[in-house]
């Protein structure tokens, strides 16, 4: 044991005592002094279980969010000494590293990248180059409450291999002008939010764009910065918002739960990370986290959304759609997990399916086969036209009596399926990929 561990544990079993005493000096029942000497043991036991976490921060061209990130990160309610803080900085261009010299903090490693490798790169070399037990990835863009280093580390205490997530919702501020740089969807969804008497007030005493100072940040100001979420981001939060209220903040049952593993805000331990090789750096910006959180999730890995672990992600301009990336990185992912539930991302990909949707899809797939051994045909029929679908691939060609005999099996179990399972879902999808 540490000696700065072993201080703690005298000066709060000294703590217990005076309190105790405090309590019968005022004649307090003996049950209530029991409960309280309880709860003082409990935050004893919990102080010297806290692990020491490692906070990765990959980070490219964003000087300012960056610098109001590591600004939070400065007044953490979590023992200084227990916590670092490890920049890795992509090969900016911009003024990135002399802000983050101007915020001073002790325990901050910073980490330059010789050329421009991408995120999954640069977040295996923050990582790897941690002291961490517990690393959490927080992307340069968020602001994190006092409490966020704290509650990430106390979901990992006696629960190994899991993964933490703090993106169930999503929080945008505004916490920088970029004026012209905005993309006209943006500029015309913030047309109201520049109308607000705070935001303008803090426009016109900026003199750098910043509308947001370190005061703010350490008196937790943040609710004040609040705006709505535009399109299509809305969109991406209110699917990670249903799949809590469908299956709770603990994702019991969920058929992917690995889809709550964002890299914007995550947390797991360093063993984990080291056991399955960290990121895939084939990916350059895109599915590299679900890549590996599938990975994590064969090996039995579990997962969680955490209330208490969310933050506050500063909007900033960027083009309505990055799709031609995203197509590219899925064939990827595809290519080394050609199975079902891989496959049927694309659905997700082209916005045709919400991730409840796919849960309810899966689930009742894996039913469907679990009825009867004369099902699976069906059920294989169905995974060979999604893994033809996530391909562009065309089916190949058949005789025509083994199509027939085919096509009249099918259309047998699909009536079972329609009539007395009452699977519309499934059998939906079954009939797009048939059909198309």
């Amino acid at each position: 044991m540490k000696v700065d561990d072993i201080l703690i544990q005298v000066y709060l079993q000294l703590h217990i005592i005076f309190n105790v005493i405090v309590l019968i000096h005022e004649g307090e029942r003996k049950s209530t002094v029991q409960a309280t000497l309880t709860d003082y043991k409990y935050q004893v036991v919990m102080l010297l279980k806290l692990p020491n976490v490692t906070v990765v921060i990959p980070s490219f061209n964003r000087a300012n969010l960056i610098y109001n990130l590591l600004l939070s990160l400065k007044y953490q309610s979590y023992p200084k000494d227990k916590y670092q803080i490890v920049v890795v900085d992509d090969f900016s261009e911009d003024h990135t590293l002399q802000l983050i010299k101007k915020v001073n903090l002790k325990n901050l490693t910073v980490i330059v990248n010789k050329e421009n490798r991408g995120p999954a790169y640069s977040r295996n070399i923050g990582w790897k180059a941690s002291e961490g037990e517990i690393i959490i990835f927080c992307d340069s863009d968020f602001i994190v409450p006092k409490t966020f280093v704290e509650n990430h580390a106390k979901a990992h205490v006696n629960n190994n291999s899991l993964a933490v997530s703090g993106m169930g919702h999503w929080n945008h501020v505004l916490t920088y002008d970029y004026e012209k740089q905005w993309s006209p969807f943006q500029m015309e969804h913030l047309e109201n939010e520049y109308l607000r008497p705070f935001i303008t007030k803090r426009i016109k005493q900026s003199t750098n764009h910043n509308l947001i100072t370190e005061k703010d940040i350490k008196q937790e100001m943040l609710p004040s910065f609040l705006i709505a979420s535009d399109n299509p981001i809305k969109e991406w939060s209110k699917m990670y918002e249903d799949v809590i209220a469908l299956s709770g903040y603990s994702l019991k049952d969920f058929q992917c739960p690995w889809i709550s593993f964002c890299t914007g805000n995550v947390s797991i331990r360093r063993i984990d990370l080291y056991h399955l090789g960290g990121f895939d750096e084939e990916f350059h910006l895109g599915y590299e986290d679900w890549e590996f959180a599938y990975r994590f999730y064969l090996e039995g890995g579990r997962f969680c959304f955490s209330k208490k672990a969310e933050a506050y992600l500063q909007l900033t301009p960027r083009p309505p759609s990055r799709k031609t990336s995203a197509y590219n990185n899925f064939k990827i992912f595809q290519k080394k997990h050609p199975f079902l539930e891989i496959n049927l991302l694309k659905l997700d990909l082209e916005g045709k399916i919400t991730f409840n949707e796919l849960h309810k899809l899966l689930q009742q797939h894996y039913q469907i086969q679990a009825i009867h051994p004369s099902f699976i045909p069906l059920t294989h029929q169905f995974e060979i036209m999604a893994k033809n679908y996530a391909q562009n691939a065309s089916c190949i060609p058949e005789p025509k009596s083994v199509k027939e005999t085919r096509n009249k099996y099918i259309e047998e179990k699909r009536l079972y399926v329609s009539t007395q399972l009452g699977f519309k879902e499934w059998l939906n999808f079954f009939d797009k990929f048939y059909y198309q």
